[in-house]
């Protein structure tokens, strides 16, 4: 369900639920799955957006980051050890235990950047 191409919101999967299920879905219902799946790992919530999308690489336990692409929605989820240290260093130096860290970046995909004019 997830795997729609794009990161979705509760309400937007509520929609395809019903519409797939052609009955009423409760939102509790559907939030509680969602957390269940991000606790297990299968699913990511996007924070700045308040969507949910598949993750990309279910088999290990990680941090992600977010690339958003402001014109076509597109996200890819990416796995950087170096920027989990430098945030954990910057933390240290400061003093500071982050109980969470969420990177998401908004730009330009690739794609959609081929057909922009420089």
């Amino acid at each position: 369900m997830l795997a729609h191409g794009r990161p979705l919101s509760a309400y937007e999967l509520i929609a395809l639920l019903e519409q797939r299920q052609e009955r009423k879905i409760a939102p509790l219902t559907v939030y509680r799955h969602l957390d269940f799946l991000m606790r297990t790992g299968l699913v990511h919530r996007l924070e700045s957006a308040q969507t949910y999308l598949p993750c990309d690489h279910p088999d290990h336990a990680h941090k992600s980051q977010f690339l958003l692409c402001s014109s076509c929605g597109h996200v890819d989820e990416v796995e950087s050890s170096g920027l989990e240290t430098l945030l954990s260093q910057i933390a240290d130096e400061h003093g500071f235990r982050p109980d969470n860290a969420v990177v998401e970046i908004k730009g330009v995909c690739g794609d959609c950047a081929v057909g922009e004019p420089n």
